[in-house]
């Protein structure tokens, strides 16, 4: 049988340490797992209240509670649009203010402000395509917009 080299008796010295240390963490790993990482207790114990609660509301106390939650003013969430407001809205493009252009679909704060600095610099939109020259304004909002704007000039 021929002699290993020095290198070679390294390297199975290396893999040998590799194997031997992997057995070692494999064996003490379950003796210091921190149960304290995996402890829901608290969250189960709210979850249990919350869903008692639940049973006892009715299903039209649920979803007023649900839009309280999801549409609070106070929260980043865009405002719960009102179907009847937004169906008889019409809103002059040109004379506007930023919370009446807030009231369009899909115009939120950001946009709304770039209609009116478009406005400030270039003058009174005259037509659709004018207003498709603002930032962030489309051909899918454009089609949202157009029962609800009027374009007559400011007085």
């Amino acid at each position: 049988m021929s002699q290993l080299s020095p290198s070679e008796k390294k390297g199975i010295l290396i893999v040998s340490a590799v194997i031997l240390t992997g057995f070692i963490i494999q064996y003490l790993q379950p003796h210091f797992v921190h149960k304290e990482l995996y402890d829901y207790s608290v969250q189960d114990s709210i979850f249990r209240v919350i869903s008692a609660q639940q049973a006892t509301t009715s299903i039209s106390e649920k979803d007023s509670l649900l839009d309280d939650m999801i549409y609070d003013r106070e929260s980043p969430v865009k405002e719960k649009p009102d179907k009847e407001k937004t169906l008889n809205l019409k809103i002059n493009i040109n004379s506007a203010s930023q919370k009446e252009l807030e009231k369009l679909p899909r115009i939120g704060p950001a946009t709304a402000k770039n209609i009116i600095e478009y406005r400030t610099e270039n003058g009174a939109f005259k037509t659709f395509e004018d207003l498709k020259k603002v930032k962030r304004i489309g051909p899918k909002t454009i089609e949202l917009l157009k029962p609800h704007v009027i374009f007559n000039d400011p007085e």
